[in-house]
C-alpha cells in the first residue's frame, strides 16, 4: 500500500507542485477580475462624461473668438509687412531642439544689450537693401515702414525682436492679472498695433504670459498708472532724474486714483507699497544710474529734488490745466454758442425743417423734433460699443472738435499716446481722423471710452438751459388734462387766468414765439419730452403754423 501511495504522489507532482499550480490559477483569475473591473470602471466613467463647450459658460464665445482671431491675424499681417524676417526668426527659434535653443539664447545674452539700437542708430549706420527695405548690420530682420523716422522704427523693431525677448527675460509681474504692474513689461509691444502677438512671442521665447485680455488696456486705475510709468521708462535718452520722477509720478497717480474694491484693493495696496519700497531703497543702493536705458545722471531741466516738491508742483500744474480747460471751453461756447449747446445748429434745423415741412408737413412735425432731439445726448453717445463703426467714432470726434476745440486733441493724445496728435490745427485733425479709420475693434472701444470721458469732463462747464415753468394751479391742471389725452385738437381753446395769460405773453415775446406754441411746448414737457428741447419745439411749431397760415 505504501508503494502504490508513493507512485500516486509522484504522478500528481506532489504537494509542492499542486500548490504551485493552484497559485497560478488563482493569480490568473485575479488578473482577469482586475481587467474586468477596470473595464467596468472605464465604461461607468464614460457614461458619466459631460462634454464641455465654452459657449455654455461664455455667452459671447463665438463673437469674442472671431474678433480675437481677427485682431491676431491683423497684427500678424502688419508685423510681417512692417518688419520682414522678425517674426520668421521667432518661428525658426521655435523649431530648434532644447540644446539648440539654449545655445542661441546664451549667444544672444552674451552679445548683450544693444544700446545703439535701443536709443536709435545714426542714419549713416542704417543699411539699405535692394528690395526697398532697410535695417542694421547687427540684426537679421528688416524694416519697410516709410518716412523720416527710420532710426525710431528700427528701435521699435529691436524692442519686438527675439534678441530683446531672450535678453530682457520674462515679465516679472507681482500680480499676474495686471498688464503693466511689474518690472520687465514689454511696453513697446503692448502699446503697438502688434499687441495681439504677445502670447505667441512669449510662448516661443519660453515665457509665461502675464496680464488680462486685451493686453494693451489697463484693467483698473492702478494698472493705468503702471502703463504711464512704463511709458516714461521707455523714453529714449532720459536722465536718471527723469526716471526717478517716473517713480514719483506713479506713486502720485496711485494715491489720487479711484480706489478698487475687494481683493483688487489689496493688490493695489501691494503695488503702492512696492513702488514706495523701490523709491526708498534706491536712495541707498542705487548709484544714480537707473537701468541700461539711462544716458546721463543729471538733467539740465529744473526738476524737483524730493517727492514732496514733485507733489506740490504737480498739484499746481493740474490746477492751471483745469483752469485753462474751463476758459477754453467757455471761449468756444461764446464763439459757437448754439452749435456747442446743441448737436444740430439752428441754421441746419431751419433749412431742414422748412424743406421737410413743405413736402411732409404733418409727418415732419411728429417725427423730426423727437428724433433730432434724442439722437445725440450723452446716453446715446455711450451706447453699445460693439455697434459703433469707425465712421461713428469720427463723427463724434468732429462734433467734439466743434464744441470744445483743440483741447480734445490734447486729452486724447494724453490718454492714447504715440497715436494721435495733440496740436490744434487742421493737419492734426485730419491726421487723427485717418488714424481713426484704421482702428480695429479693441482700439475703437478704447477711443470711444476716451471720447466719452471728454464729454463727461467738459460738459460740466456747459451752461444749463433755462426751463420754462408756471406756478399757477389752473395751468398745472391744464397740463395734467393734456397729458391724459392722446392728442390736442388744433382748434381747442384754453381759457387762462389774467395773471397767467400776461406771464405767458411776456415769456413768449422774449423767446420769439407765439403764446399758443409756448403752451404746447410746455405741455410736451409734462408728457416727458426733454426740457432742453422746449425752445426748439416751440420754434418748429411756430414755423409750421406760419407756413400753414
Amino acid at each position: 500500500m505504501t508503494r502504490s501511495r508513493n507512485r500516486t504522489q509522484m504522478r500528481s507532482g506532489g504537494i509542492r507542485k499542486t500548490a504551485k499550480r493552484l497559485s497560478k490559477k488563482i493569480y490568473k483569475s485575479f488578473k482577469k477580475h482586475k481587467r474586468n473591473a477596470n473595464y467596468r470602471k472605464q465604461i461607468k466613467a464614460y457614461k458619466k462624461r459631460i462634454p464641455y463647450k465654452p459657449e455654455n459658460d461664455y455667452a459671447n464665445f463665438e463673437m469674442d473668438a472671431v474678433e480675437r482671431f481677427s485682431t491676431f491675424r491683423t497684427a500678424l499681417e502688419d508685423i510681417q509687412k512692417d518688419y520682414p524676417l522678425l517674426l520668421e526668426e521667432f518661428i525658426w527659434y521655435s523649431t530648434l531642439t532644447g540644446d539648440e535653443k539654449e545655445s542661441v539664447k546664451n549667444k544672444y545674452k552674451k552679445s548683450g544689450f544693444n544700446k545703439d539700437l535701443w536709443l536709435g542708430v545714426p542714419n549713416n549706420e542704417i543699411k539699405d537693401y535692394p528690395d526697398g527695405s532697410y535695417g542694421h548690420p547687427s540684426v537679421s530682420w528688416k524694416c519697410t515702414i516709410p518716412g523720416k523716422g527710420r532710426s525710431f522704427h528700427l528701435s521699435i523693431g529691436y524692442s519686438l525682436s527675439l534678441q530683446w525677448f531672450l535678453f530682457n527675460g520674462e515679465e516679472n509681474h507681482l500680480i499676474p492679472t495686471r498688464n503693466a504692474c511689474g518690472p520687465g513689461t514689454k511696453i513697446e509691444l503692448r502699446l503697438s498695433k502688434y499687441w495681439a502677438l504677445l502670447p505667441l512671442l512669449s510662448k516661443i521665447a519660453g515665457h509665461t504670459l502675464k496680464g488680462t485680455y486685451p493686453w494693451n488696456v489697463p484693467i483698473n486705475d492702478t494698472d493705468k498708472c503702471c502703463f504711464k510709468h512704463d511709458q516714461e521708462y521707455s523714453i529714449r535718452g532720459q536722465s536718471s532724474q527723469n526716471i526717478k520722477m517716473a517713480d514719483w509720478a506713479m506713486l502720485y497717480c496711485i494715491k489720487h486714483s479711484e480706489k478698487s474694491k475687494g481683493t483688487e484693493q489689496i493688490k493695489d495696496w501691494l503695488i503702492e507699497n512696492t513702488i514706495k519700497s523701490k523709491i526708498g531703497a534706491e536712495k541707498f543702493v542705487n548709484d544714480g544710474m537707473f537701468g541700461l536705458i539711462t544716458e546721463k545722471v543729471d538733467s539740465d531741466e529744473d526738476l524737483p529734488k524730493t517727492y514732496e516738491e514733485f507733489e506740490r508742483r504737480t498739484k499746481e500744474m493740474l490746477a492751471r490745466k483745469s483752469k485753462a480747460m474751463k476758459t477754453h471751453s467757455k471761449s468756444s461756447m461764446k464763439t459757437h454758442p448754439k452749435s456747442s449747446m446743441k448737436t444740430h445748429p439752428k441754421s441746419s434745423m431751419k433749412t431742414h425743417s422748412k424743406s421737410s415741412m413743405k413736402t411732409h408737413p404733418k409727418s415732419s412735425m411728429k417725427t423730426h423734433p423727437k428724433s433730432s432731439m434724442k439722437t445725440h445726448p450723452k446716453s446715446s453717445m455711450k451706447s453699445s460699443m460693439k455697434s459703433q463703426s469707425n465712421k461713428t467714432v469720427i463723427r463724434l470726434y468732429e462734433s467734439l472738435l466743434r464744441r470744445f476745440g483743440g483741447v480734445v486733441n490734447v486729452i486724447i493724445s494724453e490718454e492714447i499716446p504715440h497715436t494721435f496728435n495733440y496740436y490744434d490745427s487742421e493737419e492734426a485733425n485730419e491726421h487723427n481722423k485717418n488714424k481713426m479709420k484704421e482702428l480695429n475693434y479693441t482700439e475703437k472701444v478704447n477711443v470711444m471710452r476716451v471720447l466719452n470721458t471728454i464729454i463727461e469732463t467738459l460738459d460740466k462747464s456747459k451752461k444749463k438751459s433755462k426751463k420754462v415753468g408756471f406756478k399757477s394751479e389752473n395751468i398745472t391742471k391744464s397740463f395734467k388734462s393734456y397729458k391724459e389725452k392722446t392728442q390736442l385738437p388744433m382748434g381747442s381753446n384754453i381759457s387762462l387766468p389774467t395773471s397767467v395769460k400776461t406771464k405767458l405773453m411776456k415769456t413768449a415775446g422774449e423767446m420769439g414765439i407765439t403764446p399758443r406754441n409756448l403752451l404746447i411746448s410746455a405741455a410736451s414737457v409734462a408728457i416727458g419730452v426733454n426740457p432742453s428741447a422746449i425752445t426748439q419745439l416751440a420754434q418748429l411749431a411756430t414755423m409750421a403754423s406760419n407756413m400753414n397760415a
